[in-house]
């Protein structure tokens, strides 16, 4: 990948009026940082603020992004948001299986193919999130889980190639997630090669692999500087726009 990628997980930290305001507040500086740095770079508001986001940034390069999906194309499902509507809001992006969702709305991997394909036939591009717990990667089954997770991924990707355009792939061990704790160089390195050579063998279609977990304006610099990380997803430091101005920048 030449452009770097830079995923801001607004997750629920941010109110309507706030995400909003951080938009109209930083609007310049997000314009210029996006032209001068070359890189994709995706806010992920909560659902209500992203058509008043995306309208806010509507005449940049910087690009709207969700933070999840229904995998259902429509229906009598409350509380759920279609790939359909995400694509009418002017959303691009959006982010699957991230472990929160894993963890607390109870998503299978089945759940996590399942909104791979609709976003797909939305062309939306698809930010998956893999990842192994504490426990997992402390019994040396990291690559069994992530194998796991990957397989429905393929799956929905090989199914609907023709509306694949670019997809993302990104690596947030569980136990680095809020914690402050970033893996070994070496072991990154060691991860993100596999990932890159098992996404090379099951499709020619254009990948980004990022990792996410912990990054902040101290580790951010050192992370990208691994062979194959093509990004970061950001979580707390991108609710600062000065520390994720510098993690672009930098």
């Amino acid at each position: 990948m030449g452009k770097k990628m830079f995923v801001a997980n607004w997750k629920m930290q941010l109110s309507f009026d706030q995400a909003c305001a951080f938009a109209h507040n930083h609007l310049e500086g997000l314009k210029k940082v996006a032209d001068q740095s070359q890189s994709e770079i995706i806010l992920c508001p909560s659902f209500p603020a992203l058509y008043n986001v995306k309208q806010i940034l509507k005449n940049t390069k910087v690009h709207i992004g969700a933070q999840t999906v229904s995998r259902h194309g429509s229906g009598a499902y409350t509380g759920q948001v279609s790939a359909q509507s995400l694509a009418q809001t002017g959303c691009t992006y959006c982010i699957i299986g991230h472990s929160e969702n894993r963890k607390y709305q109870h998503e299978s991997n089945v759940d996590i193919e399942q909104k791979c394909k609709e976003l797909l036939k939305q062309n939306i591009t698809p930010i998956i999130c893999i990842g192994e717990s504490k426990e997992a990667f402390e019994q040396k089954k990291t690559y069994n889980i992530l194998n796991e997770q990957l397989e429905f991924i393929y799956t929905a990707i090989t199914e609907l190639n023709h509306h694949v355009k670019h997809y993302a792939i990104a690596y947030e061990p569980i136990w680095a997630i809020g914690t402050g704790i970033i893996p070994e160089v070496a072991y990154l390195t060691e991860i993100f090669a596999w990932l890159h050579t098992q996404s090379r063998k099951q499709t020619d279609t254009r990948f980004s692999l990022l990792y996410g977990g912990s990054v902040n304006a101290q580790n951010a610099h050192n992370i990208l500087s691994i062979k194959h990380i093509d990004g970061l997803l950001i979580g707390g430091a991108s609710l600062d726009f000065a520390t994720f101005e510098h993690i672009i920048k930098n």
